[in-house]
């Protein structure tokens, strides 16, 4: 990530209310190296100049003297485009604002309070420019860690445990945030919540003395007791695992790290049809997580996929192991629900944070895709007690595009029958930037229902370019060609269908056609 802060050629505007506070900034500034610098007295003026030529970064009050306030000024910059790249900083004389997290919200880098005089100003300049070249220009660590420092300085723990909970959405397995969630969780005396925390951070990083002392501090003890690994485990959900892979190295290495993180059940296949067998037979009871090899013996990945998800019905979270996919199998793998990818060979810290990410979110979904995939689940299942869960989590997430929210409205229009409802947002969320092969995929399953073959063939035929393997997409494809009377498009699509998975989809269609073509003894 390129630090756009060692530019020394950065347009900077500082804000002062006084020539003297003006001056100050100017001379550190230029201490630093930055050439272009501009004083103005009021946010006013500053706005002003960004609408008129680019400005890298404005350095502010919270408020001015004309009663405008810096959360005026993000809120400009966010309603605009054009202008989201400047970067904000502000200082205040006191620590104590009720806007300040706010203003973090709305795009705030920094956020400085000291009295403007020249020690301290270039104390706290150079505490910033330290964080952004150790962080290579890393915006939003930056900012996180000046808004953990505000709320830890104003004791506001319950604002800090939700920071660290939406700074891990973005990035999981991230140590600070972790180690910081762990100590807030212990002040708020919640404790196994906070184990459970480090426990996390003490896999992904081992050799961090501070989860010792963290416990230390806490709980008297510097380890965590057998009776707290067992509650801990249980928090987490680790308990049984289904391993997948020809690799007998490979399954060995899995199989003792998922023992470490304290999965008491793993059960190992060499080949994904006898897993499936498994699966089947015990489908009543499935595991709490699935690591499978791409590449496997008899059947593609792709297909196996489908068979888990689509025949058996099996939602547990999965997590992908291979060398390298192809980009051209990337739509399915995230179609048909894989959380993660690891490649090989397998890092251990990598696989870890990959396990401890992908169970977190299977039991409190968060992640837009994740959140897509198990409401889709949910409606197939007729799970109305989960999907009203799903869509009130849905309602609350920020990382939900518009694109996001117009494909589930589609996808429950659709439930619901409401097809023309569902049209509606399916070519409302292709508008609005919604991932073309889903948006496709919904467009022509209401399509057909409107009876509009033509329109479903040309949207699934497209979402069968990039899942070629999906009988699924196949069927529905089959059964718009047989409505419009196309047979022999149909029997070679049918054909393609029956190759990969003759299942009861396929069988469904076979009947449809016999029936209409008049060859009812074949049913």
């Amino acid at each position: 990530m390129l630090n756009r802060f060692a530019n020394d050629e950065l347009r900077i505007v500082t804000v002062g209310t006084s020539s003297t506070i003006r001056q100050v900034f100017t001379t550190v500034l230029k201490e630093f190296g930055y050439k272009n610098i501009t004083g103005v007295s009021s946010l006013k003026s500053a706005l002003e100049m960004v609408e008129t030529s680019p400005i890298d970064w404005i350095i502010c009050p919270l408020n001015d003297n004309d009663g405008s306030n810096v959360l005026q000024v993000l809120e400009v910059f966010n309603n605009n485009i054009e202008l989201r790249h400047t970067k904000v900083s502000c200082y205040h004389d006191t620590s104590k604002s009720e806007v300040v997290p706010k203003c973090f919200e709305n795009g705030l880098l920094s956020y400085h309070s000291m009295a403007v005089s020249l020690a301290e100003v270039k104390s706290e300049f150079q505490t910033l420019t330290d964080m952004l070249k150790e962080s290579d220009g890393d915006f939003a660590h930056v900012a996180a860690t000046y808004l953990r420092k505000y709320l830890d300085e104003n004791g506001r723990n319950e604002e800090s445990i939700a920071l660290e909970n939406a700074y891990l959405e973005a990035f999981p397995g991230n140590k600070e945030s972790l180690l910081h969630l762990g100590e807030t969780l212990f002040k708020l005396d919640l404790d196994d919540a906070a184990k459970k925390t480090l426990f996390q951070l003490d896999l992904i990083h081992p050799e961090l003395i501070e989860v010792k002392q963290l416990l230390e501090t806490y709980t008297g003890k510097s380890d965590f007791s057998d009776e707290d690994l067992k509650n801990i485990s249980q928090l987490m959900g680790f308990k049984s695992a289904v391993i997948i892979d020809s690799d007998i190295a490979s399954t060995t290495l899995l199989k003792k790290q998922l023992s470490i993180m304290g999965f008491t059940s793993v059960t190992a296949f060499d080949n994904p049809i006898k897993a499936l067998k498994w699966l089947r037979k015990n489908k009543k009871t499935p595991p709490n997580l699935i690591l499978a090899e791409w590449k496997q013996p008899e059947i593609p990945g792709p297909v196996f996929l489908y068979k888990l998800r689509q025949r058996l019905k099996c939602a547990a979270p999965l997590i992908i192991i291979n060398e390298g996919i192809e980009d051209r199998e990337m739509p399915m793998v995230h179609e048909l629900g894989a959380s993660q990818i690891v490649p090989k060979p397998v890092n251990t810290k990598t696989l870890q944070e990959k396990i401890v990410w992908t169970i977190s979110e299977h039991l409190n979904p968060r992640e837009p895709n994740i959140l897509k995939y198990q409401l889709k689940q949910a409606i197939s299942q007729k799970n109305k007690r989960k999907i009203a869960k799903l869509k009130a989590i849905i309602a609350k997430n920020k990382r939900m595009t518009e694109g996001d929210k117009d494909l589930i409205e589609a996808e429950l229009a659709f439930d619901n029958g409401c097809f023309a409802h569902a049209k509606e947002h399916g070519m409302r969320a292709l508008q609005n930037g919604a991932p073309a092969p889903e948006a496709m995929e919904i467009l022509g399953r209401t399509l057909t229902k409107l009876r509009d073959f033509d329109g479903a063939i040309r949207c699934l035929k497209n979402v069968n370019f990039v899942s070629p393997l999906n009988v699924e997409h196949l069927c529905n494809i089959a059964e718009c060609q047989l409505e419009n009377g196309d047979q022999e498009d149909f029997e070679e699509t049918i054909q393609k269908a029956r190759d990969i998975d003759h299942n009861s989809k396929v069988v469904e269609i076979e009947a449809k056609s016999a029936i209409q073509n008049g060859h009812t003894e074949t049913c």
